[in-house]
């Protein structure tokens, strides 16, 4: 999509659910890692879609979340979540 300045590009994910096969959840990260790759570095990226997430209060999701996390605990959907976030400059964008 163009903008004024720059060009946008919407990625719409649906992370495997929590409980599914390991391997199937390490396809769909490394798909997704290689699809960001891919895109050009000055384009803004925008991901939006279900991960099958639950972040916790814990310091280590405020860079992802803020204050805004309702569950208290996380699951490992969310820890995954965060990484990604986190590794590919999303920071308050995961929810």
């Amino acid at each position: 999509m163009r903008g004024k300045l720059n060009e946008f590009t919407i990625i719409l994910v649906h992370v495997p659910m929590e409980g599914q096969d390991k391997p199937g959840k390490e396809s769909f990260y490394n798909k997704l890692h290689q699809l960001y790759q891919r895109i050009p570095t000055q384009d803004t990226k925008i991901t939006v879609g279900d991960c099958n997430a639950e972040m916790g209060r814990h310091e280590v999701f405020k860079l992802v979340m803020g204050d805004w996390s309702l569950p208290e605990t996380s699951n490992k959907n969310g820890i995954r979540a965060t990484d990604f976030a986190t590794n590919t400059g999303r920071e308050g964008t995961v929810g």
